[in-house]
């Protein structure tokens, strides 16, 4: 999605792909485009890489401060599977500020949420929710205390999901001069949840599978 919003879609048809792979949508730029209010209920959908049950990958690139809801209010019921980044809603989400000034200081605050899984989950950084997040704030200079947030608000996961009941893995990047955190990334599950002993507990009980985390939680 380069510009505009899919909302109130049903997809009933397998899909199968290579990279960038949704039962809605394969690729979605956050600060143009958005899904919501759609339904994935097609029982398989499978590909290599960035494979979700809404959308394959969500990228957000600004050097503004920005608010964008890019998924919400959406539902998984078919498997979903891949070879890494892997999940229920959206396989990949990639947050990155693009600043090169000294002085400003932007905040990227991407939500995902009002989402549900009730569908298996295969592959490497597989999450119920989201697969794997990259947010980078690591090119902010000097003082400057802009972020790049991931919410995983309001979601839920009520099936196996591989590495992470919510978020498969997590990978933020921050800049600290002189070791003090100005500037930081992070993946906040607000009021989300995920019911990990449906059969034989086979989902996670954990909310985020691993985490190279550089901020100051």
């Amino acid at each position: 999605i380069n510009k505009g919003t899919l909302r109130c879609i049903t997809n009933q048809v397998n899909v199968e792909g290579n990279i960038f792979v949704g039962g809605i949508a394969g690729a979605s730029d956050a600060f143009l485009g958005s899904i919501s209010s759609s339904t994935n209920n097609a029982p398989k959908i499978s590909g290599f890489e960035r494979v979700g049950g809404i959308c394959g990958y969500i990228e957000l690139k600004s050097d503004n401060n920005t608010s964008v809801y890019p998924i919400r209010s959406c539902q998984n019921m078919g498997v979903v599977s891949g070879t890494a980044s892997v999940g229920g809603i959206v396989g990949y989400v990639h947050v990155e500020e693009t600043l090169n000034s000294l002085y400003s200081s932007p905040a990227l605050d991407c939500y995902i949420n009002n989402n549900s899984n009730n569908a298996t989950i295969f592959g490497t950084y597989s999450g119920g929710i989201v697969g794997y997040i990259y947010a980078d704030s690591s090119h902010y200079y000097k003082d400057n205390d802009g972020r790049a947030f991931v919410y995983v608000a309001n979601c839920c996961n009520t099936a196996d999901c591989g590495d992470g009941g919510l978020v498969g893995y997590m990978d933020a990047r921050y800049y600290s001069p002189n070791s003090k955190y100005y500037n930081y990334s992070r993946c906040i599950d607000a009021d989300s949840y995920w019911l990990y002993d449906i059969s034989n507990n086979i989902g996670n009980e954990v909310s985020v599978g691993n985490e190279t985390d550089n901020s100051n939680w």
